[in-house]
C-alpha cells in the first residue's frame, strides 16, 4: 500500500504464498491461521495511518482548489 503510494504509476500484483501451511482457502479454520492473518492486517492499519491520512488530506487540498 505505502509503495503505491510512493509509486503510484507502478502496477502491483499480489501473488499469494503458501506459509506455514497457511493459505488462502484455510487461514479461517484454525486458531493459529487466524491469529496470524488478522495479526498482519492490524499492522497494515497501523503502519500506514499517517500516510493515508497525508494521501486524503492531499486529495481534498487539490479538489478544493479546482
Amino acid at each position: 500500500m505505502l509503495y503505491q503510494l510512493a509509486f503510484p504509476e507502478i502496477k502491483l500484483t499480489v501473488c499469494t504464498v503458501d506459509v506455514y501451511n497457511i493459505t488462502r482457502e484455510n487461514w479461517f479454520t484454525f486458531e493459529n491461521g487466524i491469529d496470524r492473518v488478522l495479526g498482519e492486517l492490524s499492522r497494515c492499519g497501523s503502519q500506514f495511518n499517517d500516510d493515508i491520512k497525508n494521501y486524503l488530506n492531499l486529495q481534498f487540498k487539490e479538489q478544493e482548489n479546482m
